[in-house]
């Protein structure tokens, strides 16, 4: 499994009720785990997702797109 999917959640096949249940009991009954994919996903959220990394990503687009037309 990729390192970072593990950090931030499970990973479940489609229609596999069996691997759905395993990861739902691991999430609610291991405090710990739930605990550190939480703090992962926080991370994520506020290096990625912020309002300043979308700026820079959409900056970043638009001058590409000009440096094409020239």
């Amino acid at each position: 499994m990729n390192k970072r999917i593990s950090k931030l959640g499970f990973l479940v096949e489609p229609k596999n009720a069996e691997a759905l249940s395993f990861a739902l009991t691991r999430i609610l009954e291991d405090d710990l785990t739930r605990a550190q994919m939480a703090k992962a996903v926080e991370k994520i959220a506020n290096e990625e997702l912020s309002w300043e990394r979308i700026a820079e990503r959409t900056l970043c687009l638009y001058q590409e797109a000009e440096k094409r037309r020239s």
